[in-house]
């Protein structure tokens, strides 16, 4: 009886484990958010002249950042808020902006996206051009 006793105790600690792991990191993505957000409003204009947030602005907005934070944690796995960052300057600053499009689950092909957006053209007819 005692190893069943261990096995069980080996499992709950291990669930308790995964558990605990899932949360640090549910509570790491908004921390993270915020930090680029905070970035891009107050640090960014010491590299480039100016806030680079603010779509009214013409500078993305601060749901740009939130995509671009999201993608980020579905294509890699930060331990931290420092890792965040290195990982999200180091991928945006090589991103092929004029070949990709962002989505939270990472780069598309432009024209696989246009594929995408196409509605299904129901019984296979051609649809007449306007």
């Amino acid at each position: 009886h005692l190893s069943a006793v261990a096995g069980t105790t080996f499992l709950c600690d291990a669930f308790l484990n995964i558990e605990e792991s899932l949360e640090r990191r549910s509570n790491i993505i908004p921390t993270c958010i915020r930090a680029i957000k905070t970035w891009a409003k107050f640090e960014s204009e010491k590299y480039v002249g100016k806030s680079v947030i603010g779509g009214a602005n013409h500078m993305l907005s601060s749901y740009c950042y939130t995509i671009m934070s999201i993608a980020i944690f579905t294509q890699f796995n930060p331990k931290s808020v420092l890792d965040f960052m290195q990982m999200f300057f180091s991928y945006y600053s090589d991103f092929d902006w004029s070949r990709k499009v962002l989505t939270i689950q990472g780069a598309v092909p432009h024209g696989m996206l246009q594929q995408r957006a196409q509605p299904p053209n129901p019984g296979g007819q051609e649809a007449d051009e306007p």
